[in-house]
């Protein structure tokens, strides 16, 4: 889209010359010596002249629609003025009078107005590439006057009338609410995003996964896991560690073996705090109340509308 209107009127500065023949006044071509110096227009494109007699008393604005190297075509009495005759040797020049600025300021309203009309248009078809249901993440701070047709998944209960679209596509898969006149919307505060499972066997526990709001668990959207620590062994490198400890053993503090196949879990106790070996070796091993992996920190917002 263009910044500016095409120009429609144009005008330029210090053209000025003289009429090489008198005209009447129903007279509709203009001879001069030469047009060089004029604004130029094509198609529909105009400009105006302004016609003066020798003694400044008479003038005209005339309308330029055509014109080749020394004529030019006009339409009479412009911008409030009438006809006249004027003889060989007036005064013709280009200046910006009322009526160019007058039909500028009409072309710009126009065009602004297209303009504006166009880019609503831009904006709600941006909006509807979003389906209703649709989640997008921000990585700002949610808005209502930026994000006006979206509500942050906040696990929020929703009216079933005034969110009747997100209802209709949702329904109680988050919560039935009151059973009656609301409904349960999703809550991703603090969660991590797995995408649906659906049969590939990389989410080992998909079968088992806590219900979502309506009850259904397993393999499904909005089903949830909880932390868990995967089964893994530390190795200690010559001797294994006892449980039970013993003289230049080294001792891991305990081990788990749920069943016969399926190796240790070494439950480690906090570095720098419970380690006897070497304790300025743990110093700097980062301590929290999660295992997680590195991160950023997003804002979740479901569209309603």
């Amino acid at each position: 889209m263009a910044l500016f209107a095409p120009n429609k009127v144009v005008w330029s500065n210090f053209y000025v010359t003289t009429a090489s023949l008198g005209i009447g006044t129903t007279d509709t071509i203009l001879s001069v010596p030469t047009t060089t110096g004029s604004p130029s227009i094509s198609g529909s494109q105009y400009f105006y002249l302004v016609l003066q007699t020798v003694d400044g008393l008479t003038l005209e604005v005339v309308k330029v629609t055509g014109m080749t190297s020394n004529t030019f075509t006009i339409e009479r009495g412009m911008d409030g003025t009438s006809p006249a005759a004027f003889p060989e040797g007036a005064a013709v020049y280009c200046a910006p009078t009322a009526g160019t600025l007058a039909d500028r300021f009409a072309e710009l309203d126009t065009y602004m107005g297209n303009a504006i009309t166009a880019m609503q248009a831009q904006v709600a078809a941006m909006a509807n590439a979003f389906p209703i249901g649709e989640i997008i993440f921000l990585p700002y701070a949610y808005s209502a006057v930026v994000l006006p047709n979206f509500l942050l998944c906040e696990g929020s209960l929703l009216s079933r009338v005034t969110y009747a679209n997100l209802f209709n596509r949702v329904g109680t898969a988050y919560g039935a609410g009151d059973g009656e006149t609301t409904f349960g919307t999703p809550d991703y505060r603090g969660y991590f995003l797995r995408i649906q499972d659906n049969g590939a066997g990389n989410d080992p526990n998909a079968a088992v996964r806590a219900a979502r709001g309506d009850g259904t668990g397993g393999d499904a959207p909005g089903t949830v896991q909880g932390w868990i620590l995967g089964r893994h062994v530390h190795p200690t490198g010559g001797n294994t560690g006892k449980a039970t400890g013993g003289a230049s053993v080294i001792d891991p503090q305990a081990f788990n073996t749920p069943s016969p196949t399926s190796g240790y879990n070494c439950y480690t106790l906090d570095f720098g705090a419970e380690d006897t070996i070497n304790p300025a070796s743990y110093a700097n091993v980062p301590q929290g109340l999660e295992t997680r992996p590195i991160n950023i920190n997003v804002v979740a917002a479901i569209r309603f509308q």
